[in-house]
């Protein structure tokens, strides 16, 4: 408010590693948040696509339609394994 930019033109990240949006939004944030995603913060072997998605859906539960993902981070050590689904969830 003080910098003169309209809320609705502004992104506020979490708190954190921008992983916590929801303690802006209890401030009072009116405006779109912007959240980080990162695989390290799921130990193995919760890394599977249903332990990151509880993660996001806890994270972002009742804020979601005021979210933006602005970071999602990846193991850069794997290879070209993207498009490839690990149900093991290690490493």
């Amino acid at each position: 408010e003080r910098a003169g930019l309209p809320p609705e033109r502004c992104i506020i990240d979490g708190l954190g590693y921008a992983n916590d949006v929801k303690q802006i939004a209890a401030a009072g944030w009116p405006g779109v948040l912007g959240y980080h995603f990162y695989p390290m913060w799921l130990n193995c072997p919760n890394r599977t696509q249903e332990g990151f998605s509880n993660k996001m859906q806890a994270d972002l539960d009742g804020l979601s339609i005021k979210v933006m993902i602005t970071e999602f981070g990846g193991c850069l050590h794997q290879g070209d394994v993207y498009e490839m689904y690990h149900e093991s969830g290690d490493d």
